[in-house]
């Protein structure tokens, strides 16, 4: 809406005032919607970026197979019966479930591996 006048003659008034206001505050309210718009929309950029990156790392790891390599003189099959004897006996009390489970992945994994 315009004034019905122009600011700083006799005529202006302050419905004219009220006017003049009213459209200044139109016009900020239309720039913090525009501010409001670029912040949402860059920081959605920012945050699917690292997303993206770690979805991929995830299914990577979702894929990911563990080879073992003896390169090793070997061990008679009685050593290798006892090798994670130590962890599962010293360390289980103290050792977080997940701990013990990772051990017996690994376990399973030196069984299982040829070589």
């Amino acid at each position: 809406m315009t004034p019905r006048h122009v600011e700083g003659t006799r005529q202006w008034n302050s419905t004219d005032q009220m006017f003049a206001d009213f459209n200044t505050m139109v016009a900020e309210l239309g720039s913090i919607e525009t501010m409001k718009n670029d912040f949402v929309s860059n920081v959605s950029h920012e945050i699917k970026n690292p997303l993206a990156i770690i979805t991929t790392h995830a299914k990577a790891l979702e894929h990911a197979t563990v080879e073992i390599i003896d390169d090793g003189c070997g061990m008679s099959e009685t050593e290798a019966a006892h090798i994670f004897d130590k962890f599962y006996q010293g360390g289980a009390p103290r050792m977080p479930q997940r701990r013990s489970r990772i051990w017996a992945r690994l376990q399973r994994a030196t069984v299982v591996s040829p070589g």
